[in-house]
């Protein structure tokens, strides 16, 4: 057990090395937005990937508290539109399937299933369920065939900060501003430049909480995945808006009345 005093005394030591090393030269913005375009262009490429994430969301309590709510799960999209997704979390064990007609989401906990109809493509879908439901599917940003265009038409100040290590793979670290988001991107170096993690900061929001996910087992078990709807045994169809426990914050970190 690390004693309090060791504590701060580690803390205060690493602030005084990073503010004495400074932040090392940073390549230019053009360097930055080439890595993002062959990001974009090599996931654009893929007609079926799926991966494995780890996500973390911070809370803040209303006594200023800052928390962390953690998930895994696993994502299997075929072009251009067929999605597998399953998250399992503290509160609830969750997996939603695309057809192209519909989207049909259950909460294997409760053992209750909704269908939203959405007819399109998985871009469509992710719109579609950003607006409608205000539920945002695991590495959406990240679905978009062109999501280098999503990016710039939204990002200031892109810097290339050099490299990182995700899980033992070295990657370029990128981070780059919006409005009230500050975005951080590491992305896998070599032949498949796939994103090995994001990180989104809400700038506005005090205690200025962050939303994580890393990715792992890239590339893995797409041709494993069933995009036909099976509910499991015994359960129940309601109506999507009446389905509860699907989103990463539930249970206690849900402030009544909301």
């Amino acid at each position: 057990m690390v004693s309090t005093t060791s504590l701060r005394t580690t803390c205060a030591a690493l602030a005084f090395g990073l503010a004495c090393a400074g932040l090392p030269a940073l390549a230019g913005e053009t360097e930055a937005k080439d890595i993002i375009t062959a990001m974009s262009e090599y996931l654009g490429s893929q007609t079926t990937l799926s991966f494995d994430y780890e996500s973390t969301v911070e809370v803040i309590t209303t006594d200023a508290q800052k928390l962390s709510v953690t998930s895994s799960g696993s994502l299997a999209m075929e072009r251009p539109d067929k999605l597998h997704v399953s998250r399992s979390g503290g509160f609830a064990q969750v997996a939603g399937v695309f057809d192209g007609k519909a989207f049909t989401v259950e909460n294997l906990t409760t053992k209750n299933y909704a269908v939203f109809d959405a007819p399109g493509s998985v871009e469509q879908l992710v719109e579609k369920l950003r607006t409608d439901l205000g539920l945002v599917l695991p590495a959406a940003d990240l679905l978009d065939a062109d999501v280098a265009s999503q990016i710039f038409a939204q990002a200031k100040d892109i810097k290339d900060l050099g490299s990182g290590v995700i899980a033992g793979t070295e990657c370029d670290h990128i981070a780059f501003r919006a409005d009230d988001l500050d975005w951080q991107l590491w992305v896998a170096q070599g032949v498949d430049p796939y994103p090995c993690r994001y990180q989104v900061t809400s700038r506005k929001v005090d205690g200025m909480p962050d939303y994580t996910l890393t990715v792992s087992n890239w590339g893995k078990g797409s041709a494993k995945a069933d995009f036909a709807f099976k509910p499991s045994e015994g359960a129940t169809k309601v109506e999507i808006k009446e389905l509860a426990g699907v989103d990463e914050i539930a249970g206690i970190y849900v402030v009544k009345g909301n």
